[in-house]
């Protein structure tokens, strides 16, 4: 009895209850190891790219975004390998899989709008950006460039750096495969080889329906918009037998074409179509000794080409091939 009242004159209860009281409010106001609701939405918002983000409050009509059904057409870049749980989960949120890519760990995914943060919120899950409108874009050429000046024209063929024993792919609308200009020596067609990705993007074909953009530009051949056809003459093209012409002459005028097409006959095609042409460059690259790839186009982006997944693409293959 003593030793308490003792305690209580040198006024130790009162400072032991003092300490209690405060660590029990320093420990209630400090963050747990759980992340609250808040904080998981910015997290998840916070993948998604602005347009994506601006997209979870609007109903206008986009190609990859259907205010009828309120689903969304989005490409969810993952940290690895595509996994069967993202699969699920994806299936579970009403969504499927449309494509998936093996050049970069991306998926194309038709999900409902309002699942996107679900999928978002997933650790597994790195960006998410809409699978946007991929269009034709300008381009410009022998004395212009400076070709002229590392070759000769020489009957009917060159001297000097002209392309020979390389093959350019070019991933656009399509080639004039029968085109003169890419007729060698002997007047055969230097395109070698062919795709045709785009053909089979039924949901941009439904898209275009809607806004009533039915026919292409040119019937009757492949390159119904003629831009494929522009570029790649840019690139390899040549006036055979015709030296008044050569100056028309494109940068490769002895080089073999690969022809991948990825934008329609109206010149459109979407994002996933341009990764999946890439994709298939890089699985034929040493079938066709492909050494170039061209793509004279671009696509609506609203973010850095650090999170872009088509620049993303183009640098991984750049790093991994040396195209």
């Amino acid at each position: 009895m003593r030793v308490f009242r003792f305690i209580i004159r040198l006024g130790i209860i009162p400072k032991l209850i003092g300490i209690v009281l405060s660590l029990s409010l320093t420990v209630a106001f400090l963050p747990s190891g759980k992340k609250t609701s808040a904080q998981t939405n910015s997290s998840a918002y916070n993948k998604l790219s602005p347009a994506l983000q601006r997209s979870l409050n609007s109903n206008e009509l986009l190609v990859w975004l259907n205010p009828s059904s309120q689903r969304v057409r989005v490409l969810v870049q993952t940290k690895s390998a595509l996994s069967l749980s993202l699969i699920t989960a994806i299936t579970l949120q009403g969504g499927y899989i449309v494509r998936e890519f093996s050049s970069i760990n991306c998926v194309l995914v038709d999900i409902p709008k309002n699942k996107v943060l679900t999928i978002a919120n997933r650790s597994d899950v790195e960006r998410m950006s809409p699978d946007h409108l991929a269009q034709q874009s300008v381009s410009h050429l022998e004395t212009a460039t400076g070709a002229n000046s590392v070759r000769t024209y020489q009957g009917l063929t060159y001297n000097g750096l002209d392309g020979s024993d390389i093959e350019v792919a070019v991933l656009d609308s399509g080639v004039m495969n029968n085109h003169n200009e890419f007729k060698n020596s002997l007047g055969l067609s230097r395109v070698v080889a062919s795709t045709d990705i785009v053909i089979n993007n039924t949901n941009l074909l439904l898209f275009e329906s809607v806004l009533g953009l039915l026919n292409p530009l040119l019937s009757g051949n492949k390159d119904a918009y003629g831009h494929g056809t522009h570029v790649a003459s840019t690139a390899i093209g040549r006036w055979v037998n015709n030296d008044s012409q050569r100056d028309f002459s494109g940068i490769a005028p002895n080089a073999n074409l690969i022809d991948v097409r990825v934008l329609d006959g109206r010149g459109l095609g979407k994002v996933s179509d341009v990764l999946a042409g890439i994709d298939w460059v890089i699985t034929n690259r040493n079938l066709y000794n492909i050494k170039v790839l061209n793509m004279s186009l671009g696509a609506a982006s609203s973010e850095s080409y650090e999170t872009d997944l088509s620049a993303d693409s183009f640098i991984r293959e750049f790093r991994t091939c040396r195209l």
